[in-house]
């Protein structure tokens, strides 16, 4: 017979209920600032590839990194170039 164990989650660390944030709604804020993946994962300390997955809601988003999206300003449409294609503009 299997024995039932309690643990908590990785995600609510005990408390029962996870605070959830629409990947949907992360990038439209973060694109409303207009920061593109690469700056805002740079800005907030973590890789692109994380940022992606909380974006496509494949990862929980954390705080610290909620938090980040929070301080956004709330800008106007702003064009980020990369840097290959300032390059071929000079």
């Amino acid at each position: 017979m299997l024995k039932k164990t309690a643990f908590a989650c990785k995600a609510c660390r005990g408390t029962g209920h996870v605070l959830r944030y629409r990947g949907e709604d992360l990038r439209a804020a973060r694109l409303r600032a207009g920061f593109s993946l690469r700056a805002f994962a740079r800005n907030a300390g973590t890789s692109a590839a994380f940022i992606c997955d909380v974006e496509l809601n494949r990862r929980n988003c954390p705080e610290r990194i909620a938090t980040r999206y929070r301080r956004l300003p709330r800008r106007s449409v702003i064009v980020h170039t990369s840097a290959r294609a300032s390059r071929t503009l000079r």
